[in-house]
């Protein structure tokens, strides 16, 4: 009987590493996304700076 329950907790302790596992991987994924998204945004927004800039010291 013991094993048996010392089995089920094993299952179960796995269960739970394999769900851990891919919540890491998802959140992994986001970040990377997330870091692409803000490497444009800020590219974008530099060159808006420096378009403005221009824009300014051509009056």
């Amino acid at each position: 009987m013991f094993l048996l329950l010392l089995l089920i907790g094993y299952h179960d302790s796995t269960i739970e590493v394999s769900k851990l596992q891919r919540r890491l991987l998802s959140l992994e994924a986001e970040r990377e996304v997330r870091m692409q998204r803000d490497s444009i945004l800020t590219s974008l927004s530099l060159a808006l700076c420096l378009i403005n800039v221009w824009l300014i010291l051509r009056r």
